[in-house]
């Protein structure tokens, strides 16, 4: 009887150390899908067009993607002209919002 209880016990504490793995797997999966989805939402969704000096720009993914504040924008397209870029794209609040949800994991 002292057995099972010990069996019990060690699968829930294994249960419990896997959970936050097995929740930052399945954020990391919806991710993924949300970045496959780009080319779609940047051709259907309305275009904004934003300006941001060069040194406030930080690139999530390479030309692809970066942080305006505490958003992240999808580019469509993007000029540097005089030390500032125009970027054309959308706010992409699904990603923001699974990212934040993973920076709270770490």
């Amino acid at each position: 009887m002292r057995n099972n209880y010990r069996n019990i016990v060690a699968h829930f504490v294994l249960a419990l150390l896997l959970l936050p793995i097995l929740a930052m797997g399945i954020l990391q999966v919806v991710e993924v899908y949300i970045e496959s989805t780009r080319e779609e939402r940047l051709a259907t969704e309305n275009l904004v067009l934003i300006t941001l000096p060069i040194q406030e720009v930080v690139w999530e993914e390479d030309q692809k993607e970066l942080w305006v504040g505490d958003k992240l924008f999808d580019v469509s397209s993007f000029t540097i002209k005089g030390g500032v870029y125009h970027l054309t794209g959308v706010f992409d609040e699904e990603e923001t919002e699974i990212a934040d949800s993973l920076l709270r994991f770490i």
